[in-house]
């Protein structure tokens, strides 16, 4: 009899977590949606109404990182059935050449500095190090799912998104009008969806900085505001690169990005 009721226990406990799956791999998905592959885990990257990034595995949806507009980041990793580990991130930089983060085991009270690409490496099979989980996902598992999606990446603390979700969220908010500060890294364009002002935006184009703005008459305007004349407009890119409209100053610096990428 105590053999069935655990069984029946179990069964139980089961299905629950089977409802907690189905909860999670629905969830609404906002403009950005892409499934990347690491050491044979199945991770989606979203982007929601709100512009957090959020890599999720497919396999064990309760494993879930999110980082938000501010380069502050959490994650929760499932250690075994009943436990889970909860991680607080902080981010100063994340990309290909730079990476400078904080991995805090909220529960443990244990720290790690990552500062290179190579300390990503999956450690899930490492019962020694804080990461670990024995399912085979580990926090930087999922930051690395980021990386290689471009969904985002974060300099001088600052999160910039990938171009067609950035362009995309900024449309659903109707904030056609704004001017946001863009960033050219590996020779695709990100940008940051929080808004600048139109003195920002000119400021930007003096030094020698992107900016992108929905409307190709603002667009143009901070490029004869600067002062420095201007080029344009544009459209060039390397082939399997987002590519959009622009203009440039006369001397070719600086970037004026406009409307949708093609």
């Amino acid at each position: 009899m105590r053999i069935k009721i655990i069984c029946i226990l179990l069964s139980l406990f089961l299905l629950v977590e089977l409802i907690n799956v189905q909860t999670y791999a629905y969830e609404s998905i906002g403009s950005l949606q892409e499934t990347v592959y690491i050491d044979g885990n199945k991770i989606l990257i979203s982007l929601d109404q709100d512009g957090n990034i959020t890599a999720i595995s497919k396999d064990c949806p309760a494993n879930r990182l999110t980082i938000d507009s501010q380069g502050h980041g959490s994650a929760t990793i499932r250690e075994n059935f009943f436990n889970y580990d909860e991680y607080e991130l902080d981010i100063d930089e994340l990309n290909g050449d730079n990476i400078d983060l904080d991995i805090i085991n909220t529960e443990e009270e244990t720290f790690e500095h990552i500062e290179s690409a190579d300390e990503l490496i999956d450690d899930s099979y490492d019962p020694q190090v804080a990461t670990t989980i024995i399912v085979g996902i580990s926090v930087k598992t999922l930051i690395t799912a980021v990386l290689v999606a471009a969904a985002c990446v974060v300099a001088s603390g600052i999160v910039w998104y990938a171009a067609k979700a950035a362009v995309k969220y900024i449309q659903k908010q109707k904030r056609e009008t704004k001017f946001y500060r863009a960033y050219i890294y590996n020779k695709n364009i990100f940008i940051d969806i929080n808004p600048v002002s139109r003195a920002n935006a000119i400021s930007r184009i003096k030094r020698g900085l992107s900016v992108y703005t929905f409307q190709r008459q603002n667009a143009k305007s901070i490029i004869t505001a600067a002062g420095f004349g201007v080029i344009g407009p544009e459209t060039s890119c390397l082939k399997g690169h987002i590519k959009f409209a622009h203009f440039h100053r006369s001397d070719r610096k600086a970037h004026s990005f406009y409307g949708l990428p093609c």
